[in-house]
């Protein structure tokens, strides 16, 4: 079995969005932080010869979970 942990991309910034009123946990990725994260996971798809992701897990804020999907995505 193998682990492979990542980090979130980059998401909107906090205090623009909490100035909003809007809760942070649902903070969504910039468009960066999208493009980032999908030439990242595709890059790490071609390290790792034959990941498949089995079993993602994202922590409850809106931007890791939408990592979580890219990265499920780019090996497919």
């Amino acid at each position: 079995m193998q682990l492979v942990l990542i980090r979130h991309g980059i998401a909107e910034n906090k205090a623009k969005f909490g100035a909003r009123g809007q809760d942070d946990s649902l903070r969504p990725l910039t468009k960066e932080g999208r493009r980032t994260m999908a030439r990242n996971a595709r890059g790490l798809c071609r390290v790792i010869k034959g990941i498949r992701p089995g079993n993602v897990r994202g922590s409850i804020p809106v931007y890791p979970v939408a990592c979580a999907a890219i990265g499920a995505r780019s090996n497919q």
